[in-house]
C-alpha cells in the first residue's frame, strides 16, 4: 500500500509539472466532486465509511499534496529529465 501511495504522489507531482494552473482539487470535497462525475463512483460514501472524521481526511489530503509539491520542486531543482543515463 505504501508503494501505491508513492506511485500516486509521483503521478500527482508529474501533473503539477505539466500545468501548475490546471486547477487540481485541493480539498476533499473538490476531490469527491471530481471523482463522482464518473458514473457509479461514490467516493464520498467510501471516505465517510473509512474515516468518519472530516478533519482527518483533510489532513491526509494536505499531506499528499505537500509531498507531491515537494517532489515536484525537487524535480525542478534536478533539471529536466533527458531520458539519458
Amino acid at each position: 500500500m505504501t508503494h501505491e501511495l508513492a506511485v500516486a504522489v509521483q503521478a500527482l507531482a508529474a501533473e503539477l509539472g505539466e500545468d501548475a494552473t490546471s486547477g487540481l482539487p485541493s480539498t476533499v470535497a473538490e476531490v469527491v466532486a471530481v471523482a463522482e462525475q464518473t458514473e457509479g463512483v461514490r467516493l464520498g460514501e467510501l471516505l465517510a465509511a473509512l474515516a468518519p472524521e472530516p478533519r482527518a481526511l483533510e489532513a491526509a489530503l494536505a499531506e499528499i499534496l505537500r509531498a507531491a509539491s515537494e517532489l515536484h520542486a525537487g524535480q525542478d531543482q534536478a533539471g529536466p529529465e533527458t531520458g539519458e543515463p
